[in-house]
């Protein structure tokens, strides 16, 4: 049975939400680690 169009667009958005919240993240670490190489994840 296929899933209704509505929560495939859903499910989509928040995957595509997540993602770009986790490379932010990710870009953030990087940046930190150049800076300073002591500064903690949290700081993000």
């Amino acid at each position: 049975m296929p899933c209704p169009l509505e929560y495939i667009d859903m499910s989509q958005t928040l995957f595509e939400l997540i993602l770009d919240k986790l490379k932010n993240y990710l870009q953030c670490i990087r940046n930190a680690r150049k800076a300073l190489p002591e500064v903690p994840y949290s700081r993000c």
